[in-house]
């Protein structure tokens, strides 16, 4: 049951992944038997892939639970981070702003491999809530920081986002140009031309 969750999450049949997943979890003596086999074999990681098969599902507030779920069920900090950053999407994703907030802080706080991610997502979170000068904050420390982040071409875009709503638009200028003269940039190259045209007109 376990194995064929993460197979049915793998081809993108969910309610398959939720439905084994659950067999799974259910099924303690059998359970225990998995994870002599196979070390990943766990709760929290069947919690874990159900939680984002409901997450595809735009199920959101049963995504939540289920990462709350791995969060008690996980055996090391790591595992626990990523549970947490999870279930902070899940709640964005159901507009509990706030919470969302203090979820995203936590995983910054525990400076893991998702902090940068997280941060991304509380300068989102941010954003939608009004607090414009605190998202420019939070993205400009993406856009400065050493060794560069993997989010920073994200954050130099949403940072020009915020100086266009606020009537700021050379300085939205300066900020997209990097990411309208640079090839490589894939999207964002058009998405910032958009805006710098906007800006211009």
């Amino acid at each position: 049951n376990f194995w064929k969750s993460e197979l049915a999450y793998k081809t993108r049949r969910f309610e398959d992944a939720i439905a084994y997943g659950e067999k799974y979890v259910s099924r303690a003596v059998i359970r225990n038997k998995a994870e002599v086999l196979a070390q990943n074999a766990t709760l929290q990681n069947a919690y874990t892939t159900m939680g984002y098969a409901s997450m595809e599902l735009q199920r959101f507030d049963v995504a939540q639970q289920y990462f709350s779920t791995a969060q008690m069920k996980a055996t090391d900090a790591g595992s626990t981070m990523d549970a947490v950053l999870r279930e902070a999407d899940a709640v964005f994703m159901q507009k509990g702003y706030m919470k969302a907030i203090a979820l995203y802080d936590k995983v910054i706080a525990a400076k893991g491999e998702d902090a940068d991610y997280a941060k991304y997502q509380k300068g989102i979170v941010l954003g939608v809530i009004g607090k414009r000068a605190d998202k420019a904050t939070v993205m400009q420390s993406l856009m400065n920081a050493k060794p560069a982040s993997k989010y920073a071409n994200e954050a130099r875009y949403e940072l020009a986002l915020v100086q266009i709503e606020e009537d700021k638009y050379q300085a939205a200028i300066n900020t997209l140009a990097p990411l309208t003269n640079v090839t490589d940039k894939g999207n964002f190259a058009v998405k910032s031309l958009m805006k710098t045209a906007f800006c211009y007109q």
